[in-house]
């Protein structure tokens, strides 16, 4: 989130947001100017679809709470949720990997995957 601002997600028609949470409900530091400026921005997406994956531990009560935000604002920004928002604990890796816990990032099409993620061990 670091590299691009709230107005490049207009130019896009695809989006998947993978966010982390930290603390007590907050984004991560190299996402923190993004995050400010997303949650204020004045900008229409309805030409984008997205999904979004949260990751937190659930033993904080702010849970996923960045994910949670974005999903939330990209939905009042206008866009159309393409799959449903996935909250994952600390502990998702297994699921992840068999696909259980997140079976909607395995319907994905390939090409909405970045590069890092193509390469963790997926059974497709």
């Amino acid at each position: 989130m670091s590299d691009i601002s709230p107005a490049d997600l207009a130019k896009t028609n695809n989006l998947l947001v993978v966010v982390s949470t930290w603390g007590d409900g907050e984004p991560p530091e190299t996402a923190v100017s993004f995050y400010k400026e997303f949650m204020s921005a004045d900008l229409s997406l309805k030409d984008v679809k997205f999904s979004v994956c949260g990751l937190g531990d659930t033993s904080y009560e702010k849970f996923c709470q960045i994910g949670k935000d974005v999903d939330a604002r990209l939905t009042t920004l206008g866009a159309s949720r393409a799959f449903d928002r996935q909250d994952c604990d600390v502990d998702y890796e297994e699921d992840f990997t068999i696909g259980l816990k997140v079976p909607w990032l395995l319907s994905l099409p390939h090409r909405w995957l970045p590069l890092p993620l193509l390469s963790l061990p997926l059974p497709f």
